[in-house]
């Protein structure tokens, strides 16, 4: 069946924009609050993790934001590894 991976613990949709911005040195442009909300979005995001717990004994080894460093450092790897490969190909 499904099961989460996640940390359990719940952030809020703004905080975790905030939390991405500012690894990325780009919290200027994260703006909240300049629409309403709508009914359908989620005021925080909280996975539960109790099904992957009890079936394996599973937790957590990074917290939120070392987790979100290390993706955003994997994320630019591939993508600058894509953009030199692209060169070579067009050259």
């Amino acid at each position: 069946g499904t099961v989460n991976v996640a940390s359990g613990r719940p952030i809020s949709v703004g905080d975790l924009a905030l939390k991405i911005g500012t690894i990325l040195n780009k919290r200027e442009l994260i703006s909240l609050g300049q629409h309403s909300y709508r009914d359908s979005e989620p005021m925080f995001i909280c996975a539960n993790i109790d099904r992957i717990r009890n079936m394996i004994g599973w937790s957590p080894r990074f917290d939120l934001d070392t987790g979100l460093k290390e993706t955003i450092e994997w994320s630019k790897t591939r993508a600058n590894a894509s953009t030199i490969s692209t060169k070579k190909a067009n050259a």
